[in-house]
């Protein structure tokens, strides 16, 4: 992701400031992250454009999801996000968790994820999206600041502020 550093600041901040109101934004980002990261291995590709080509089709269809089946988006991108944050987060920046353990990390983080967005919509979208953007932005600093952890949870504290209080009286 880091290749396109532009893209990843702009759907970074983004996601930090309004996740919640850009809902569709917040589910076509989601699917193309996954995309990227996960269709390498589910459709054995070796080119980047049908790599690109088909992240892009799992946003376009989470965005559409997103619009006319609200209901279905937050449960299958809810799952989708909450694995891929939870396993990014615990393997790529932790390390606390080799790359065996990773669809057990993606399954219960998507299912933790799915089951908390069914619950309190508003307040897991602005939790997830803000962590979303958060692991995005402090991707970029790895190579200026050592602790991307730290930097991650400044992030998605700015994020969670920020949407609670440019939301505050829907919430």
């Amino acid at each position: 992701m880091t290749e396109y550093p532009i893209a990843v600041l702009l759907a970074g901040v983004l996601l930090l400031v309004a996740g919640r109101k850009l809902f569709w934004l917040f589910v076509a980002l989601s699917g193309f992250l996954v995309g990227i990261e996960y269709a390498p291995f589910i459709f054995d590709i070796n080119s980047n454009a049908m790599l690109i080509l088909i992240s892009l089709g799992l946003g376009i269809l989470g965005a559409v999801l997103a619009v006319f089946l609200q209901g279905a988006a937050i449960l299958i991108f809810g799952f989708l996000v909450g694995g891929y944050t939870l396993s990014s987060f615990l393997i790529d920046y932790l390390g606390l968790i080799g790359p065996a353990g990773e669809p057990a990390i993606f399954l219960a983080g998507g299912i933790i994820s799915a089951v908390f967005l069914a619950l309190v919509f508003d307040w897991a979208l602005i939790v997830l999206s803000s962590f979303l953007g958060a692991l995005l932005l402090s991707e970029l600093s790895w190579t200026w600041f050592p602790y991307p952890v730290i930097l991650t949870f400044i992030f998605f504290s700015i994020g969670v502020i920020t949407q609670a209080v440019l939301n505050r009286n829907e919430l």
